[in-house]
């Protein structure tokens, strides 16, 4: 069984996944300047429909490396986005 979010919370995560497939080639790892990040949605179910996250640095770049919680994302249920690193926000 999965989770459950806002259809238009739900549309912005999309955004999100194709803005890092086009500069990175995967579904939730973006770039900011010369350093890569990647997020994860938690499983957590929200009652007003958002979906929350952890923001990690890759700290050696895009691959199997070791990576560090460097913070976390809000998209509200109904789309907005309350809290996300830069990159993020621009593909909203």
């Amino acid at each position: 069984m999965g989770w459950s979010c806002a259809a238009d919370a739900s549309r912005t995560m999309e955004k999100w996944v194709a803005a890092c497939r086009a500069v990175t080639g995967s579904s939730n790892v973006f770039k900011i300047g010369d350093k890569f990040f990647f997020f994860e949605s938690s499983n957590r179910e929200h009652r007003d429909g958002a979906i929350t996250g952890a923001i990690f640095w890759m700290l050696k770049g895009p691959g199997d490396g070791p990576a560090r919680k460097v913070g976390s994302f809000k998209i509200r249920g109904d789309g907005s986005v309350a809290k996300a690193p830069s990159f993020l926000r621009a593909a909203s």
